[in-house]
């Protein structure tokens, strides 16, 4: 029975680290959505590279495999109206409700507005999409069936908890979410499966990459052992490393343990790798699993490893609300754990895949449930190089139009900031870099007519006539290797409308 109850205890999270990962969520929330609105014309308005009403078509199947449909099945308030009021709106209730849910004012029905927000800012442009959306969107989903706001917040005062007590999530939603965090990590290991992570080579090939590199770890590329054992240490700790979220007996030592492990290496991404705001999104989650020792160690300010605490468990809603709750809890974790498993068949070809049922695939889409990502499956295929997109003006003269000067050919020394942002990078590799259908055609016109017409507008003395897409390929090169010089690729050509 001891053992029960202690393998009960790992799916119980004390109020105090939800309202931890409601902070750090909310503040990462803020930032995007700020983020966003320096994009806010070109990604999200009818003036921009993405229509509304082509945004409302495209199909999510797969990572680098969208499709067009007038029947996609998507969900997003910004499908109302492409016009800039509209959208700018959007953004800025956003903001404000972001802002509700980080100091935890109404959080409940503040957590399902924000999810529906983000879902749908999300939706109006896939095409920028990387793993930090996936996780961002399933961790505010899952706070919706936890009690997020019962600590530092305004909420708080609601609840008259005592202070000297450590409250802990009623098991079965506090399960859904050690669940989700768990396979989130596990898989992201599994995924693993190219040839550079078996022989040691996968993390020099990453941070040989200029555009992943934030250059902070340039310096390790002249020390290959320590790239091989990063490699091997990264991948092994992916996959087995949540395990000690899930071990029973002293769960709370193991769990701490895993906490700070998977939260260094998301840190160490952060550090060393350009990909927004995916480690603290990620770190905002582990804080969820933050164990109830660890506050009374940080209030008693006294260290121990034996512990005698009141525990109590904190139930906030009616019966039949419960009943309501842990049924949407189990859908998603159906789908979740279904799709999931679908995913590892990409990476694990032996595996046979389970044909889904045509409305259990619309109720993913809709909310957008199934993760499209595999996170550097064999780095020695990731391509590298920058973009230029190079207008050529009535008079004769070549402009770069991402930059407004004359072009060069110069390696930047920022590749995200060459792209225009990260979610320009994510957007112009995505329809320019990739092969995935005709309906990339139709993507990849829309792209130019933006690029034409914002000139355009601001130089109406020498327009453009004609726009050409560059990519300044850079190839990979072996541990103790050297690179080479930058080669110059045109990849597509579109004439513009004068």
């Amino acid at each position: 029975m001891k053992i029960l109850k202690e393998f009960g205890n790992i799916f119980q999270l004390d109020l105090r680290s939800l309202a931890a990962m409601r902070i750090l969520l909310g503040l990462c929330t803020l930032y995007d959505f700020s983020y966003r609105l320096t994009d806010l014309i070109g990604h999200y308005t009818d003036k921009g590279a993405l229509p509304t009403k082509l945004s409302s078509m495209i199909v999510p199947n797969d990572f680098m495999a969208l499709g067009i449909s007038e029947h996609a099945g998507t969900f997003s308030l910004y499908y109302f109206s492409g016009e800039l009021w509209w959208s700018l709106t959007l953004l800025l209730i956003s903001i404000l409700v972001a802002t509700l849910y980080t100091i935890g004012w109404r959080v409940r029905w503040i957590n399902i507005l924000l999810f529906i927000l983000v879902l749908s800012v999300q939706n109006r442009n896939i095409l920028q999409f990387y793993p930090g959306d996936y996780l961002l969107r399933s961790l505010l989903l899952l706070s919706i069936f936890l009690p997020i706001g019962c600590f530092f917040s305004v909420d708080s005062k609601r609840y008259n908890l005592e202070a000297e007590k450590n409250y802990v999530s009623q098991i079965y939603p506090g399960f859904a979410f050690v669940f989700f965090m768990f396979a989130f990590f596990v898989m992201a290991g599994l995924s693993k499966t190219g040839s550079s992570w078996s022989d040691g080579s996968a993390v020099h090939y990453i941070m040989i990459r200029k555009r992943f590199s934030t250059g902070l770890g340039d310096w390790m590329i002249a020390y290959p052992l320590l790239m091989e054992i990063l490699t091997h240490a990264s991948l092994w700790f992916e996959r087995l490393g949540p395990l000690l979220l899930l071990v029973p007996v002293q769960n709370w030592l193991f769990r701490t343990m895993g906490i700070i492990g998977l939260g260094g290496l998301l840190l160490g991404f952060g550090i060393f790798l350009n990909i927004h705001i995916l480690p603290f999104i990620g770190i905002a989650g582990l804080a969820a699993l933050i164990p109830s020792e660890v506050w009374e160690l940080l209030r008693k300010k006294q260290a121990s490893w034996k512990f005698d605490i009141n525990s109590k468990t904190f139930v906030e809603k009616a019966r039949w609300h419960r009943v309501f709750s842990y049924s949407l809890l189990t859908i998603f974790i159906l789908l979740f754990s279904l799709t999931e498993y679908n995913r590892s068949t990409r990476f694990y070809p032996d595996k046979e895949a389970i044909q889904i049922p045509d409305p259990i695939v619309k109720v993913s889409r809709l909310f957008r449930i199934a993760n499209p990502w595999r996170m550097f499956p064999d780095t020695k295929k990731l391509s590298d190089g920058w973009l230029i997109v190079e207008g050529i003006t009535q008079s004769g003269r070549v402009v770069d139009i991402l930059t407004s000067k004359d072009v060069t050919e110069s390696m930047p020394s920022n590749f995200t900031e060459a792209y225009g942002g990260f979610r320009w990078r994510r957007y112009l590799r995505m329809i320019l870099l990739t092969k995935w259908g005709r309906s990339q055609e139709i993507l990849l016109k829309n792209l130019g007519s933006y690029h034409c017409r914002n000139w355009n507008e601001k130089n109406k003395e020498d327009k453009v006539t004609e726009i050409k897409y560059i990519l300044m390929k850079i190839e990979s090169y072996p541990p103790g290797g050297s690179p080479s010089p930058p080669v110059r690729e045109e990849v597509s050509q579109l004439a513009c409308k004068v």
